[in-house]
């Protein structure tokens, strides 16, 4: 009964104290490093926010310069070249393929590690737009790269996407 007893104090002392250590305040950092679980949650975040049109939402989730890189797109909406290294057309970018009906649906999503401080990940889409193939779903390939710390100064993953590319589609 006592050895019982002890045990369970020892364990609720170990809990308490892994939570007062992951409550501590950290700094976000660059080099904190991605995992699958972050991107996953991220890309599944832009999926839903791009399909509602929630432009806070994807304003939240993509870096701010000189972080961003560029968001590039292949048919429909075409958006490359200089454009797609702009930041600052990149809402009204997401506003305009809302109106067109824009929607994609993630298949598949590989995490491929980090490097250079960033989590790096490819991605298959189905994608459907009125403007395009009259709303007939097609597929395509994604890449992108993102930066993960912490949010507010605590252990809560914060990831900034700083690069995505959307690919044309797949031949049939």
């Amino acid at each position: 009964m006592r050895l019982r007893f002890s045990l369970c104090v020892a364990v609720s002392i170990v809990g308490w104290a892994a939570l007062a250590v992951a409550a501590k305040p950290v700094a976000a950092t660059a080099t904190q490093g991605c995992s699958a679980i972050t991107i996953r949650s991220a890309v599944t975040r832009f999926v839903t926010a791009y399909n509602t049109g929630a432009s806070p939402q994807l304003d939240a989730l993509f870096a701010r310069a000189p972080e961003f890189r560029w968001y590039s797109a292949g048919q429909p909406g075409v958006r490359v070249g200089s454009d797609a290294y702009r930041r600052d057309t990149l809402l009204s970018y997401f506003r305009d393929r809302y109106r067109h009906r824009d929607r994609l649906r993630l298949l598949s999503l590989r995490f491929n590690g980090n490097s250079n401080g960033f989590g790096n990940f490819e991605s298959r889409f189905e994608r459907r737009a009125t403007d395009y193939r009259g709303g007939k779903p097609f597929h395509l390939i994604g890449k992108g790269a993102a930066i993960c710390g912490s949010a507010e100064g605590f252990i809560s993953a914060k990831v900034r996407v700083i690069v995505m590319s959307l690919g044309s589609p797949e031949p049939t």
